[in-house]
């Protein structure tokens, strides 16, 4: 599915970021982010895609210094707006601590 192909491309746009392979990074992560914001424009209640969104931001914000700032906020806001079940979980969790750790 698109979703599970976004997922793989900012896992990629990650790595690559980390390998200071910035272009690259921001080239897979493109599409992905973009497919993401669609989905959260058309999103109703499906609290995951927003921990996805908050995924892609983290990768952004890897990818793009000068985006850094915005992205993070932006996957800040997601992950804390949250149910509190979803917080409980340790995926989110973690996400939410690499999320908190990058400046």
């Amino acid at each position: 599915s698109q979703r599970d192909q976004a997922a793989a491309a900012i896992l990629l746009s990650m790595a690559l970021a980390r390998l200071d392979r910035a272009d690259e990074a921001r080239a897979a992560l493109a599409p992905a982010l973009a497919l993401q914001r669609t989905l959260a424009k058309l999103n109703t209640d499906d609290q995951f895609q927003h921990v996805q969104l908050a995924t892609a931001l983290y990768a952004q914000a890897l990818a793009d210094p000068a985006a850094r700032a915005a992205a993070l906020g932006e996957a800040r806001a997601l992950m804390a707006a949250l149910p509190a079940e979803m917080q409980a979980l340790r995926s989110v969790a973690i996400w939410r601590t690499r999320i908190a750790a990058l400046h």
